[in-house]
């Protein structure tokens, strides 16, 4: 029988979770706190030679500070912590989900001089899409799954190469398991009441990391820039901070439309090459009497990447290239049933690859699809809420054909993730 005392007591203690530590001291100001995701998932077999399996994990385990020591010097870090449990897969079933490694997620100090002048250095996401200055703990869909998965299973029971994911940008979190993040100097602002916000970025990138692999001949920084645009004459606004976020809850009508590009050469002993990617997207939620619709789009085209599954790997040959689009709605019930708030989303994503993968030694298109449905309840914003839902991930027959070892290859397949959240 279900001891109902005990469930309200478990809800009360994720609804109350939602306030950090904070000390302050004239000018200071300096908080911290701990930031958790817990998952339960049904993973399905990837391959025709894999099974089902349901596992629990630590998705992400953060202990974070930020603060400011006067009017100009801000700072901050995420320091993310192994759950110890991310289990080495056999290749009979998936492995364990969450962090494998702890690491230092992100490390910087940002010098405000107003809204429209900042100057942030160190390691800090990359401002290249709304994705990849979304923290995980501020998406409205908890699992983005499905590429890093494929390309698990291609390295340890497949043939490579791996799945060249368009919304990864151009940044040296590619090459360190630290995805969406970047180490360099960045400038940027908010004008006009969030009319114009703009990043101006210099960073190692993917290619400058190891200087002393001999595979890279001449090394060299990654640069990039983006703006977003909101039409604030229409009653709309954006949001002036750093990073973006998927919802408002409705608190402020949000139409924002953002363009990025990114560039960096690539050179070793087989040539040189200028990669380069370009991405659109856009955001618009506006409350309507009880309810608040969100709806994203977003574009991204990476050209010119040299051919290879790893940094020592990389050469000179066919220029690949990598496109995605995703188009992602969701609807809130902006009043509370029971304790909380609820809110359906669906997403759909298409990624293709060319001049990746060969078949009878030519060239093939290879795409993955995804389609990802999920019931949020809200119990206090993002500082508590369950996440339940599932992810449909489809590799064309291009993918399967190409990447087939043997009598294995891979296959659609379902996830079903329960996720809880909690920062505190």
């Amino acid at each position: 029988m279900i001891n109902f005392k005990k469930v309200l007591l478990f809800f009360g203690l994720i609804s109350c979770s939602s306030y950090a530590f904070n000390i302050k001291n004239n000018q200071e100001d300096i908080m911290w706190g701990l930031k958790l995701q817990i998952f339960a998932q049904q993973d399905g077999a990837i391959t025709n030679t894999q099974h089902t399996s349901t596992n629990f994990s630590v998705q992400n385990a953060r202990i974070y500070f930020m603060g400011r020591l006067n009017k100009i010097v801000e700072f901050g870090t995420n320091l993310d912590f192994s759950d110890n449990n991310a289990l080495s897969p056999d290749n009979t079933a998936r492995a364990h989900t969450g962090m494998k490694n702890s690491i230092v997620k992100d490390a910087y100090i940002n010098f405000h001089f107003s809204k429209a002048l900042n100057i942030m250095t160190g390691l800090f996401m990359d401002p290249y899409s709304r994705i990849s200055l979304t923290d995980s703990y501020y998406t409205i869909i908890p699992t983005m799954e499905g590429i890093p998965s494929i390309n698990n299973t291609i390295m340890s029971s497949l043939k490579g190469p791996m799945f060249v994911n368009p919304f990864t940008p151009l940044d040296i979190g590619s090459d360190i398991q630290n995805g969406y993040r970047d180490l360099g100097i960045a400038l940027w602002g908010s004008k006009f009441h969030s009319a114009v916000k703009y990043y101006v970025d210099i960073a190692n990138g993917r290619y400058d990391y190891e200087l002393s692999d001999a595979n890279i001949t001449s090394p060299s920084l990654k640069y990039g820039f983006r703006v977003e645009l909101s039409p604030t004459f229409l009653g709309f606004s954006n949001n002036e901070g750093y990073m973006d976020e998927d919802t408002y809850f409705g608190k402020k009508n949000i139409m924002v439309l953002g363009l990025s590009y990114e560039a960096q050469k690539f050179s070793n002993i087989s040539g040189s090459i200028n990669s380069k990617s370009f991405g659109a997207d856009f955001l618009f939620e506006k409350k309507l009497k009880n309810f608040v619709p969100n709806v994203q789009i977003g574009y991204s085209n990476m050209s010119d990447l040299p051919q290879g599954m790893s940094l020592s790997s990389y050469y000179v040959g066919a220029p690949e290239k990598a496109t995605g689009y995703y188009i992602q709605t969701a609807l809130l019930y902006d009043k509370y049933i029971g304790i909380g708030k609820p809110s359906i989303a669906l997403r759909y994503e298409s990624d293709k690859d060319s001049n990746v993968y060969k078949l009878n030694n030519s060239y093939v298109d290879a795409k993955i699809n995804r389609f990802s449905v999920f019931f949020i309840y809200y119990i206090n914003k993002e500082s508590a809420k369950i996440s339940l839902g599932a992810d449909f991930i489809n590799p064309d027959s291009n993918l399967i054909y190409a990447t087939k070892n043997g009598n294995t290859y891979l296959k659609n397949y379902w996830d079903y993730t329960l996720a809880l959240q909690t920062m505190f």
